[in-house]
This record gives structure tokens, sequence and C-alpha cells, in this order.
């Protein structure tokens, strides 16, 4: 006997299938709302272990779910769009106690993945752009929408990070920095010195400002490296005469 004879008829037959789902009973009012219920939460869990996967990473399958349960419970999305959900979630971990900081950092970092995601898009400075930036150095700019970053007091944040990202190779650094200069997003390690320049760009102050302050916190730092960082990232969308900045 072929194996294909050997499965009974009703499993076979589309006919009686359709007609065994119609002799089952029809769950009333209450199953419904449970079945509706039970996926309204699978969507929402879903969308919260891929809006923070590093976290999740983190804190092992087992404690993030439980905690992310906790979250939605006190905290369930106001709206449909999900791409929106856990805006609070790193605020919740922080208040958890001493347990939950690092998570709250690495949470933060998520979010701001996210936010550059969808941030709208916009055009990136070039390589002829930089170098005309840095003959002219006493022009502000306009960083791009999609422009973020983060640095906490943690010294491997960024390897911590990275660690539960995939796709994403291995970054060191005290802080995070994301962009997305064209259609995926990019993620780069940030120092100090880094940090210093970035600020001052958000400030609206020229790049002339910007380099001392970064000189001012490491007199050794790589200025070619931090100019292909920036490019890399897409931090920098266009140039701007006049001595201030858009960038909220």
């Amino acid at each position: 006997m072929s194996a294909h004879a050997a499965v009974p008829r009703t499993r076979r037959d589309p006919h009686a299938i359709a007609q065994t789902i119609l002799n089952r009973q029809t769950p009333d009012a209450l199953g419904l709302l449970k079945i509706y219920r039970n996926t309204v939460w699978r969507a929402w869990l879903d969308a919260m272990q891929q809006q923070f996967p590093s976290v999740c990473a983190l804190m092992g399958d087992a404690v993030a779910d439980e905690v992310i349960r906790a979250y939605l419970h006190g905290h369930p999305p106001q709206s449909g769009v999900l791409l929106d959900i856990g805006v609070s979630f790193p605020a919740f971990l922080h208040g958890g106690g001493s347990a939950h900081l690092l998570h709250a950092k690495i949470a933060q970092c998520d979010w701001l993945w996210s936010r550059s995601h969808v941030a709208a898009d916009a055009p990136s400075l070039t390589l002829a752009g930089w170098h005309a930036l840095l003959m002219q150095p006493d022009q502000c700019v306009v960083l791009h929408p999609a422009c973020y970053w983060y640095a906490p007091d943690s010294a491997d944040l960024a390897q911590q990070w990275s660690a539960g990202r995939e796709g994403v190779g291995e970054l060191t650094g005290v802080g995070l920095l994301f962009g997305r200069p064209f259609g995926a997003v990019e993620s780069a390690g940030l120092t100090l010195a880094e940090l210093a320049c970035l600020e001052r760009l958000k400030a609206g102050e020229p790049l002339t400002q910007a380099i001392e302050a970064a000189y001012a916190v490491d007199t050794h730092i790589d200025f070619s490296e931090l100019g292909a960082k920036l490019l890399h990232v897409g931090v920098i969308s266009c140039l701007l005469p006049a001595p201030w900045s858009t960038h909220d």
C-alpha cells in the first residue's frame, strides 16, 4: 500500500474537510473575544520583541517575555500603528531598580534605532560635500532627520548593544550613533570626543567649533576617522551659510 493510499479519505477530500469544519460548533461570543484578545496580545508581544531585540537578547527569552507582559499590562498601545509601540519601555525598565538599569540603556538604543528607521527621508552629505565643508569649516550644518545618538555613563554600551543585534558587527564605544543615509539604518560606536563634536553640531555651531570641542576632549583624535564615520552614518544632510541649525 502506498503512503498516499494509507491517508484516510477525510484527510484527502476537500469536501470532507469542509464538512468537518462546518459541523464543528461555532465559538460563543466569549470564546471569540478570547481568541481576539489572544491574537492582539500575540501581535503586541511580537512587535515589542522586534522593537527591542538587543535588550530581549540580553535578558533572555523567559525574562524578556515576563517583563514585556508586565509593561504592556500597564502601558497598552494607544495606537494601531505598532511601529510606535514601546515608547516608554526604556523608562519603565529604568524604574525597575538597579537590576534593569543596563537593560534600560540598551532598550533606549533599540528605540533610537527604530526612530532612525522610520524617520523622514533626506539627502546625506556626499564625500565631495564633506571636502567642500573642510575647505570652509565656518559653515553650519543641518543634521539628517534620521540621525540619533545616545551616550549614557556606560563604558561598553556599544559592544553590549551590538552583541544582541542581528546583522550588526561588534561595535565599541561609550555611546552609539544611528543614521539612515540610504535605505538601511547604519550604526557606529562613539567616543567621548566624537560625542562632543556631535553635540556642538546639534547646537548649531560651525564645524570649526565642533572640532575644537572634540580636540579639547582628546588631543589624539583622528579627524579622518571622524569624518569617515559621519559620512558612513549619514549624520549631515546639508550645509548652511548662516550661523544656526534647523535640527531640533
